[in-house]
């Protein structure tokens, strides 16, 4: 009888360290994934805004062909 308490106490003491592993590696992994799906993101942020002035810098460079082209039909 003693040596089926010790093992349950063993199995026991087994499964209990093995799921404190599982939730460590568990907030690991979700901190790993929350920082890469923010890098993502604020890699994403910056396309979107380099992409928006280039857009903008070729629309003023259009308005100043434009004006210049006017100027030399005007003289």
């Amino acid at each position: 009888m003693a040596a089926n308490l010790k093992g349950a106490e063993y199995l026991a003491d087994t499964i209990s360290h093995k799921l404190d592993q599982l939730l460590s590696e568990r907030i690991f992994l979700r901190k790993e994934l929350a920082r890469k799906s923010d890098g993502s993101l604020e890699q994403e942020k910056a396309f979107v805004q380099s992409y928006r002035n280039a857009i903008i810098d070729n629309c003023c460079a259009a308005e100043r062909a434009s004006r210049l082209e006017h100027m030399l039909l005007v003289r």
